[in-house]
């Protein structure tokens, strides 16, 4: 009688185990795919970004970062170099 609880039990463990591995590997394919879509959009962003960057030279950007007013403003310091408002 213990033997066939062992059997039984034993084939109930193993059935659920398979039912886990079965959802753990469909989340794992979910995870992949989401993956590589953003990695895609991360791709084609930073190829875009490359296109529209890679004629442009430093200078010119300097020069649009002035008329833009882009340049970074350094903050009134007190006599301890605290910024002060």
């Amino acid at each position: 009688m213990k033997l066939f609880s062992v059997v039984i039990l034993l084939g109930a463990t193993m059935s659920a185990q398979a039912g886990l591995w079965s959802n753990v590997k469909e989340d794992a394919a979910k995870a992949w795919e989401g993956t590589k879509e953003n990695a895609s959009k991360v791709a084609d962003d930073g190829e875009e970004a490359y296109e529209d960057g890679k004629d442009t030279s430093v200078k010119e950007i300097k020069q649009e970062a002035e008329e833009q007013g882009l340049k970074p403003v350094k903050p009134k310091e007190d006599e301890a170099g605290i910024p002060v408002d």
